[in-house]
């Protein structure tokens, strides 16, 4: 089943405002409301969604105030606030726009399918992600793997944790179990902090 976007904006569309939404446990749990729901549909490429106008202007803004180039009072909810217009509402393209005409056709046909299609809903999770990283200090596990449920592989915690932090020391953990090093790699990616020697856990 695929998602309509009417159906995304009546779920979440001032969903922040209303509830006041402005903190980082708050924001966590109204992402993970978000990234459930997404997840329950299915999602299909649609050559159509142009990444032009007003949305990719959203887009950039919310890059911008998360990597520290843009600043703006109450980050958390401004941000939020983007997000929400960028899930819940329609596109335009601006007429300075290059190819002005086709990408305004081509746009005009992706809205009024109505349908969220596959490159819109990566979109939305990259903010997500990047909201999460830069401004909640929650590393990304919002794809497919809940770090909570243990359904992480060893592979795919160290992969998340080169991710990261840009390596993974596997020295600390010679002989180690593989719950011991999923256990600590969770615990870290939770925490931000690297482990290190000093860490009087690691079995090595």
């Amino acid at each position: 089943m695929e998602l309509k976007r009417k159906d995304l904006a009546d779920k979440f569309s001032g969903y922040h405002i209303k509830n006041n939404i402005n903190d980082v446990e708050s924001a966590n749990n109204y992402l993970d409301s978000i990234i459930e729901y997404l997840n329950f549909f299915e999602y299909k490429s649609n050559d159509n969604f142009v990444f032009l106008g007003r949305k990719k202007f959203i887009y950039d803004e919310i890059v911008d105030i998360l990597n520290g180039k843009t600043n703006v009072d109450k980050p958390i909810y401004f941000v939020l606030g983007s997000l929400d217009e960028f899930m819940c509402n329609s596109n335009f393209i601006y007429p300075s726009e290059d190819d002005y005409m086709n990408n305004r056709e081509k746009n005009d046909k992706y809205m009024a399918d109505g349908n969220i299609c596959l490159e819109e809903k990566n979109c939305i999770t990259n903010i997500i992600n990047l909201m999460r990283e830069k401004l909640l200090n929650k590393t990304d596990y919002t794809n497919e793997k809940d770090l909570t449920t243990g359904d992480l592989t060893k592979e795919e915690a160290i992969k998340l944790y080169v991710e990261k932090f840009g390596g993974y020391p596997e020295y600390l953990f010679m002989g180690a179990s593989e719950e011991t090093i999923k256990n600590k790699i969770i615990e870290a990616l939770k925490s931000g902090k690297e482990i290190t020697a000093e860490d009087k856990d690691v079995d090595y």
